[in-house]
């Protein structure tokens, strides 16, 4: 009986680090996209500030 319990425990254990990593990985993922869109936003608006800097230079 005692070795049943125990085998129970341990899937429980191991579900739970399952259910963990796949929350962890689905979080990372989010904040990798997150990061992503950042650094596009900025590296569009820094782009076009640097095209409106060369016109008004060029003019």
């Amino acid at each position: 009986m005692a070795e049943t319990s125990e085998a129970v425990a341990w899937l429980r254990l191991v579900r739970w680090c399952g259910g963990v990593i796949v929350v962890e990985i689905a979080v990372m993922k989010y904040l990798a996209s997150f990061i992503l869109f950042l650094c596009g936003v900025f590296y569009k608006s820094s782009r076009d500030t640097l095209k409106n800097l060369l016109i008004k230079r060029a003019l």
